[in-house]
């Protein structure tokens, strides 16, 4: 099953972007200085504008109730303020909102659905297509922002994009296939958690492609009945594994993360590129 916040989001069609841009755009106002200053501004802004609100709190109203109201009221008043010249700011330094549509894109919510029903007509390219709007998506535009500041151009910024694009991918199906084959102590979940869920995971969707008719048939009765057995759940974890799932993911995630590296050849050799390219290394090589 679907988080509930997933699933508020899919049913309400709200933005997720809305809800993370406030301390983003805090994050990227403080990294645009060079020292403290510019880190201790927003603080500074918010205990001055507290302290005045605190001030004039008596003409809020007559009773403590109106009073806290009144003060609510103002720090949110003044947040928006705070989030409006910082929009200012990010727009003078060439950074721009985009709005994202991964909510509002009927396929992507279908899919989701599909996934909630635990049904084994996903395709791979939907997964992944899921996999990018529910996080890839955000992390691609956190990989990106560093060139951003830095100033570098179009080019440059679209290939680290594409690096946290395929990273974060590749961790999800490494995440995957350690549902399968890890163990309780080292993931903090019991083993194929996922799969007790009604989850469809790559794993799966690619051992089902290449089963025979028996192995799809059952597989079929088990996901329709959505609650699942521990004989269950050790049958199609030994489908996947049967039929490949498990080897199949493993290189699909290790070429993500080659086409991430590849993007990482043109930044100059640097500290700061060696350790970008340990964390793609780490992302295959993890066992938690």
């Amino acid at each position: 099953m679907l988080d509930s916040k997933y699933e508020w989001l899919i049913n309400s069609g709200v933005d997720s972007t809305l809800l993370l841009t406030p301390s983003e755009h805090i994050t990227l106002l403080n990294a645009l200085g060079h020292f403290a200053a510019p880190a201790a501004a927003p603080v500074v802004l918010n205990v001055v504008w507290i302290a005045a609100l605190l001030w004039v709190c008596p003409y809020f109203g007559d009773t403590p109730s109106e009073r806290i109201v009144g003060l609510a009221w103002g720090i949110l008043g003044a947040g928006a303020l705070q989030f409006a010249i910082q929009i200012t700011v990010l727009a003078r330094n060439g950074i721009r909102l985009r709005r994202a549509r991964a909510w509002h894109d009927r396929k992507v919510r279908e899919v989701l659905q599909i996934m909630k029903s635990a049904d084994q007509g996903i395709s791979e390219n939907d997964y992944l297509r899921v996999v990018f709007h529910k996080t890839a998506s955000l992390i691609a535009a956190a990989s990106e922002t560093g060139a951003v500041l830095a100033g570098a151009d179009s080019s440059l910024r679209k290939r680290m994009f594409e690096y946290g694009k395929e990273g974060v991918i590749a961790f999800q199906l490494v995440d995957d296939v350690l549902d399968y084959i890890g163990s309780e102590k080292d993931l903090g979940k019991r083993p194929l958690q996922d799969l007790r869920e009604g989850k469809i995971t790559l794993p799966l969707i690619h051992a089902l492609r290449e089963a025979g008719d028996g192995d799809q048939r059952k597989t079929g009765e088990i996901l329709d009945r959505r609650r699942f057995s521990d004989r269950e759940i050790s049958f199609l974890a030994k489908m996947v594994a049967r039929n490949g799932g498990l080897e199949y993911t493993k290189r699909r995630a290790k070429s993500f993360v080659g086409r991430g590296k590849r993007h990482l050849a043109f930044l100059p050799s640097s500290p700061a590129r060696d350790g970008l390219t340990s964390l793609s290394d780490y992302i295959v090589s993890r066992t938690h």
